[in-house]
């Protein structure tokens, strides 16, 4: 089989506690050609320091630009035909790259994969690592977005499509619906890498606030996104948005209508029942008295999300209504 050469791209912003980790798994590869570049994305913590010793290329940002804009600095100057991207939290298995290559061909665009375990065991890391799990035990083999932590797809490919959004946040689902419509992305269940979780409670609510108001413009460029073949199904998030905003409303109409809290009462236990698949997926895995303990972290989870829809929202109709 040829094997060309793979640019291993890892951006990294304030990551001094885990890119030496990351860069070390990668460096440990057991494929014969690649490189790996680390794009520094204006660190302020000592995270460039940390890589002294290593066997990787350095890419420096004057300012912080954010990932997709740092993966693209990284894309930009890579000598591979192959591309693959991780994040400076993860780390990845010495078959990694050799499974990414297998699995790209003519017709195959990308190949995309999660995480495989949580390097860190607090319960909002744990809740977080189940949580993506559950959300991707449906997905298809053939997929049409992608996840930037665990990517591979030619340097052709990646030039054609025009790379990621320069944004925050979804610039990998945008890069995966930009790819799907003209090649195969195919999903690797079995080439997870692993991930460290941050357990602080406030980061968490504002990065999926962050991630929801990202995916409303994306989601306005592509009516059709719902239909997509994704790493998550959107009826279930959706029953779960739908029940919890009803519960909120439902608590405030409470102040002026006798019914409000008995129809507050009936939407927490339908939120409640919609999520018992979940408990019972952790307690399989763990245990009852965790599979409880995570749960809790989901109501915190969407209401960052209906916060992050609502602002995404008004920010397009604001946008809308001045220009």
């Amino acid at each position: 089989m040829n094997m060309p050469k793979i640019s291993v791209i890892v951006p990294c912003h304030n990551a001094a506690s885990t890119i030496r980790a990351c860069v070390q798994s990668i460096l440990a590869s057991s494929y014969p050609d690649f490189e790996c570049i680390v794009v520094d994305d204006a660190s302020l913590d000592g995270s460039v320091e940390s890589l002294k010793g290593l066997n990787c290329r350095l890419i420096r940002l004057p300012a912080n630009a954010g990932p997709g804009a740092s993966r693209n600095a990284g894309a930009r100057e890579a000598r591979g035909e192959i591309l693959a991207f991780t994040d400076a939290d993860c780390r990845v298995p010495p078959q990694w790259l050799s499974r990414i290559r297998e699995a790209l061909d003519d017709s195959t665009g990308a190949v995309s994969a999660g995480y495989n375990q949580p390097l860190n065991r607090e319960p909002l890391a744990l809740f977080q690592f189940y949580d993506t799990l559950f959300r991707q035990r449906n997905t298809p083999e053939l997929i049409e977005t992608c996840i930037s932590a665990n990517l591979g797809l030619t340097k052709k490919v990646f030039e054609e499509v025009g790379g990621f959004l320069p944004q925050y946040y979804g610039e990998d689902t945008s890069l995966g619906l930009a790819i799907s419509r003209k090649y195969t992305i195919k999903w690797d269940r079995n080439n997870g890498v692993a991930h460290y979780f941050n357990a602080g409670l406030r980061k968490f609510f504002i990065k999926h606030l962050r991630w929801t108001m990202g995916l409303v413009p994306i989601a306005c460029a592509n009516r059709n996104m719902p239909s997509k073949k994704t790493t998550w199904s959107f009826p279930e998030i959706a029953r779960n948005l739908i029940f919890l905003a009803g519960f909120y409303i439902s608590v405030l109409l409470f102040c002026f209508l006798p019914f409000g809290g008995m129809a507050a009462l009936l939407l927490l236990a339908a939120y409640i029942l919609n999520n018992s698949v979940f408990f019972y997926f952790v307690a399989r895995r763990e245990n009852y008295k965790t599979a409880l303990k995570l749960l809790l972290f989901m109501p915190v989870r969407d209401s960052a999300w209906l916060c992050g829809l609502s602002l995404g929202t008004l920010k397009i109709i604001f946008r809308r209504s001045t220009s």
